[in-house]
């Protein structure tokens, strides 16, 4: 049963890429209508850093422009359908800032209980607000956002399965992607640049070795779990030191193979949820326990108005060493609050406060959009770290506080 239907997948692959080569726009070998959509959007963006920078070369302004495209078609009575999703940037100062990424260039096929995903795809697990602790499958895109939830499209052959005992996710990673990190120009980092050209790797095979992935998933009753099983090449790099050729002493990543087990739980009561992420990881050091959970209360109607007031709470434990990749969330405390103004311009503010429990070190941050219009939006960002200790990996940061104001334009 299973090869009849990977046949016919197989089979219905090959008449639906013949079809796109031609895009002839209206039909298969069945006679079922080729829809297709484009969107996308073109952001002016403006940082601005009140303090100099912590190195050379680094700059107080910069301007910045990203154009973020979305192709989508479905045929097949919607069993098929190819995403592709182009991003480009353009920074004033950073050339590694400016750069290029396939998103998604995907193609899906659905057939009752059975979904078949083959590409460069985007997969997203967790449910914490403050920390994505347990999403691994793509790599970050460090040089677009600071707090690590810009992604780079990944290669991937996925296969779920959709049944009563709960769905069921396989992935087979067969390239790895590097980081992406500031260059010389940049700000937001904590040491001289990275030479990405000294990485280095557990694995004898580099970027080809094989990863794979799994997430089973059910709902029972109030309660959303998820559990989920990582094996490769590691997404978060170590920082080492490298001697090159030339004689220079600069840092680079070295990427790990590790292997991660994970949980991920959200409970809604009422205006309550309740969230939890909890993973035990392998190969960076000793094997270590990491946790991000807590809640969010959202206000409906606050003040007898139609504004909801979001109200969030999380702990944050890494009991890495000191051998692993640094972070910032060892032993951690969010707040945070959520305005949803509930207006016809969708305006939203969430601010928040991370603070280190074992000193006196804060991350705050504020984010805030608003339409304008049917086509523009607006966007305001602010974030500022302070009170590092002086031994803190991420001291230099205490100088990177900015502003941030995007104008995108929606077609």
């Amino acid at each position: 049963m299973i090869g009849m239907r990977i046949g016919t997948t197989i089979r219905r692959a090959v008449a639906s890429f013949i079809v796109l080569a031609g895009l002839g726009g209206t039909s298969l070998a069945e006679g079922k209508d080729f829809l297709w959509n484009m969107s996308g959007s073109v952001e002016a963006q403006m940082r601005y850093f009140p303090q100099e920078g912590p190195f050379p070369d680094q700059h107080r302004r910069t301007a910045a422009l990203a154009v973020d495209l979305e192709f989508d078609a479905e045929w097949d009575d919607g069993s098929q359908t190819l995403s592709v999703e182009p991003f480009v940037r353009l920074d004033e100062h950073d050339s590694r800032r400016s750069h290029w990424d396939m998103r998604e260039f995907v193609w899906r096929y659905t057939d009752n209980k059975w979904n078949v995903r083959v590409g460069l795809d985007k997969v997203f697990w967790g449910v914490s607000e403050s920390r994505h602790l347990i999403d691994i499958v793509n790599q970050t895109d460090l040089i677009e956002s600071p707090d690590e939830e810009s992604k780079l499209g990944q290669p991937m052959i996925g296969l779920s399965y959709n049944t009563d005992w709960g769905d069921l996710d396989l992935f087979y990673l067969p390239y790895f992607r590097e980081r992406t990190f500031p260059g010389g120009a940049g700000r937001l980092r904590n040491t001289a640049p990275v030479d990405t050209d000294e990485e280095s790797f557990d694995s004898g095979l580099e970027n080809f070795h094989p990863d794979v992935a799994a997430r089973w998933s059910k709902t029972f009753n109030a309660f959303d779990v998820g559990l989920s099983y990582f094996y490769g090449t590691s997404r978060e790099p170590r920082i080492v030191t490298r001697v090159k050729g030339n004689g220079a002493v600069v840092p680079a990543p070295h990427y790990d193979l590790i292997s991660q087990t994970a949980l991920d739980v959200q409970a809604t009561y009422g205006d309550w949820l309740w969230k939890l992420e909890a993973m035990t990881r392998s190969g960076h050091g000793d094997r270590f326990a990491a946790v991000a959970g807590g809640f969010e209360y959202t206000h409906v109607g606050f003040l007898d108005s139609r504004v909801d007031l979001g109200i969030l709470a999380e702990y944050l434990y890494d009991g890495r060493d000191k051998t692993a990749p640094a972070t910032l969330y060892d032993n951690d405390l969010f707040i945070g609050l959520r305005f949803v103004l509930n207006d016809e311009q969708s305006t939203e503010v969430l601010a928040g406060v991370i603070k280190d429990l074992n000193d006196n070190g804060h991350l705050f941050f504020i984010e805030a959009s608003r339409r304008f219009g049917d086509n523009w939006k607006g966007s305001f960002e602010f974030r500022s770290v302070d009170a590092l200790p002086s031994n803190d990996p991420f001291q230099p940061l205490r100088r990177d506080d900015y502003l941030q104001v995007g104008l995108a334009y929606f077609f």
